[in-house]
This record gives C-alpha cells, sequence and structure tokens, in this order.
C-alpha cells in the first residue's frame, strides 16, 4: 500500500477499513473507535492506517473474548498462599532512584493511553477510577470474578456497593460416567428508587461433562499489601481486568498483580531498575541499563549472603572436596582420614599435612560446609548420610 493509495476523508477511511476488517459487528466497533478518539481525521501516511488497524484488532478482540483455560488451572476461587517470594530491591543512588521515578511516571502516562485500558475504564468506569478500597472490594467479589459486565449492566447491578455470595455443589456421577456439576452466586445490590436491596441468583455453571469449569488464574494486590490469587471465569468482569493487567504487565515490566492496581485505579508503579533472586543453584539479577556496577556488586553480595553461601577464601579447600569425594566415588565408601591425608601429602607435597584431623579433615569439613551445605535443599542429603562426610543427621538435611 502506498501513500498515494490513501484517501484523506473519514467517509474514504471507514470504507477502506471496513473493505479490510469489516464482516459482522464493524458498525460497533467503529463507534467504539470514535468514542475513544482513535479514529484520525486524516491520514498522512500509510503508518497512520496501519496504527488504525491495530487500534481496530484491539477493540475486536475487547468487544468478542475468546480466553482458553490454561493448563493446569486450578478448580478453586479461594486465594492461594504460597506465591513466589518478592526479588530483593536494591539501595540505589540518588540519580539511580530520581531516574526510576521519571520513567515509571512515563510509564503509567504511555499505559493509560494504551486503547486497551482506555476502552475498558470507558466501559466500565465511566465515573471515574475506582479508590484503593473500592478495588479490593471489586476484587474480592466472586460476582466480579464469575458473572460478565453485560450482566451486571442488564441487571442495574453497580460494580461497586453490591454483596455476592457463592455456593457450589460437588460434582455428582450420573448414569453413563458422565458428571454433573452446579454453581450459582447470589448478588445484593440497592434496588432502583428504593433504600430496599434487590436480590438475583445467577446459575454459573450447569456441566455435565467429565471436565472442571474454566477458570484462569489472576494475581491482585490485597488489602495488606500482599500479592494474593483468585480464580476468574473467562469472559467475567474481572477477567477482562485481567487480560488487560497481564498486557501491560509484559509491556512494561510490571508485576501482574500490580498492573491490575493500575487499571483500576490509575495509580502506575514504580518500576524497579534492579532485582535479585537468590536460588539454591544461582543468583538471577535483572539489571536496567543505568544501573551502576557498584549497585549491581552491593545487591549480589546481599543476594549471595542470603543463600548461606561463603567464598572459599583459598582454592586448596576446594581441591581437598574433591579429592575427598572422588575417593568415595572410586571406592565406594570413605577411606580413613590417615590413608586419605597419606595419599594427599603424596600427590601433593607441596601443600602436605601434618596431621588428618588438624589437616585434612578440618580443611574438608570447611569447604564442605562453604561449598555443598548451602545446596542441601536440594533434597540430596537424605540419599548420602553415612557416604559422604559433612552430611547433617536428621530431617534438617532435606
Amino acid at each position: 500500500m502506498t501513500d498515494n493509495n490513501i484517501d484523506k476523508s473519514e467517509r474514504a477511511i471507514k470504507a477502506r477499513l471496513k473493505k479490510d476488517v469489516g464482516g459482522e459487528g464493524f458498525e460497533h466497533r467503529w463507534t467504539l473507535l470514535h468514542r475513544l478518539g482513535l479514529v484520525p481525521s486524516r491520514l498522512n501516511n500509510a503508518e497512520t492506517y496501519n496504527d488504525l488497524l491495530d487500534d481496530y484488532q484491539v477493540v475486536a478482540d475487547y468487544v468478542e473474548p475468546t480466553a482458553v483455560e490454561p493448563a493446569g488451572a486450578a478448580d478453586t476461587l479461594a486465594p492461594h498462599e504460597g506465591l513466589p517470594e518478592e526479588p530483593s530491591p536494591a539501595e540505589l543512588t540518588e540519580y539511580e532512584e530520581e531516574h526510576t521515578r521519571a520513567l515509571s511516571a512515563y510509564y503509567g502516562l504511555a499505559a493509560a493511553a494504551q486503547p486497551k485500558v482506555k476502552l475498558l475504564r470507558g466501559s466500565m468506569f465511566s465515573e471515574g477510577l475506582l479508590t484503593a478500597d473500592q478495588a479490593v472490594e471489586l476484587l474480592a467479589s466472586p460476582a466480579a470474578a464469575l458473572l460478565s459486565h453485560e450482566i451486571f449492566e442488564e441487571w442495574g447491578i453497580p460494580l461497586i456497593g453490591h454483596a455476592a455470595e457463592l455456593t457450589e455443589e460437588p460434582w455428582r456421577e450420573e448414569e453413563g460416567g458422565r458428571w454433573s456439576y452446579r454453581a450459582t452466586v447470589f448478588v445484593e445490590f440497592p434496588g432502583d428508587e428504593s433504600d430496599e436491596k434487590a436480590g438475583v441468583s445467577f446459575p454459573v455453571w450447569a456441566e455435565h461433562r467429565p471436565r472442571k469449569p474454566q477458570r484462569i488464574p489472576f494475581e491482585y494486590i490485597n488489602r495488606a499489601g500482599e500479592i494474593d490469587r483468585i480464580m476468574v471465569r473467562p469472559g467475567s468482569v474481572l477477567d477482562r481486568v485481567r487480560r488487560v493487567s497481564e498486557t501491560l504487565a509484559e509491556r512494561y515490566g510490571w508485576d501482574n498483580a500490580e498492573a491490575a492496581c493500575f487499571v483500576l485505579t490509575g495509580e502506575h508503579p514504580i518500576v524497579l531498575p534492579i532485582r535479585g533472586k537468590p536460588g539454591i543453584r544461582s543468583v538471577v539479577l535483572e539489571i536496567a541499563p543505568y544501573v551502576s556496577a557498584k549497585t549491581v556488586a552491593q545487591l549480589y553480595l546481599q543476594l549471595q549472603r542470603r543463600t548461606g553461601y561463603n567464598p572459599q577464601h583459598t582454592s586448596k579447600g576446594a581441591r581437598v572436596l574433591r579429592f575427598v569425594l572422588d575417593a568415595i566415588r572410586a571406592e565406594g565408601k570413605k577411606p580413613t582420614w590417615s590413608v586419605l591425608t597419606q595419599r594427599w601429602n603424596d600427590s601433593h607435597p607441596e601443600e602436605r599435612y601434618l596431621s588428618d584431623r588438624a589437616g585434612l579433615q578440618s580443611e574438608y569439613s570447611r569447604a564442605f560446609e562453604q561449598i555443598v551445605k548451602p545446596r542441601g535443599t536440594l533434597g540430596d542429603f537424605k540419599h548420602l548420610r553415612g557416604i559422604i562426610p559433612g552430611v547433617p543427621k536428621g530431617r534438617g538435611g532435606g
């Protein structure tokens, strides 16, 4: 497509777009594009038209969601514990901190201008974004996790100010090996032009197949400021929030829970320029290019200490450890320390030990504590007790 082929009138823009993407639902999506201010008054070049195509696809994906149940999705709506530990923060220099805050502010503005965000906020929160307390209230609602926004609108249920209770029946086996499952959510909300409450029950599942209902994990920040998780139904209010949040998290390097908070409240996250997590085998660092080597080194040393690892001051201890382990592997058991000391002295005359207990054995013990023992949580210890000296007894070692 060349620049000369692009008609610059809005009528021609609409006609070209309808010809390229057309089909059922085009007029509704075109109206949404207009409402969001995404239709240009004129097309300056091919890139402008390609941007319009991208925005139209965003609207199409939102209006007609096609959520798929992820493999291994849990089947409970209760919050889950045991989420991964938060990466350790680093102590930043003044420049790094100000750089981080400025960049995070830019990301917040850029994210708010994303068509998916504007569409979701414009359709669900047209009266304004939520406060932190209102966001938590919405996230805790079984109705928001299970019912679509269209149902809320049809019944006049406010997103904020309703109460919901989920009732689930256990799975029942029927004739022919088929299984049935039913769940109902009861929603109570303010009635029209009355102080009285209205209530209605919605059957959210009635399955007759040997499979569990679709639910997708959605992470959010709870009242305690911690990351929590609920399970949401595809197409529900919170599933729409989830899909937009995960897109933003991937684009701007946010956590999914932080992105969800931003979508609902407008409070943008602070993107840490350096984060690290200590593991059993390694320390993992994620570093922005403007972070100094000094800041990186400080965080690495902090995480290294958290692993329980203390650097070997000399290479001799590591050589002794390998020497003993090689002897055990070759003979199937540990030779006596006297025999090991003699063998070491014969093969390493420049690093002789005068005593087995005060020399080679002590060197081995220090090296084992520093090199092997921090990895004991791998679960190998229970298989090596009585074979390798230094392996702790009892459950403490794995």
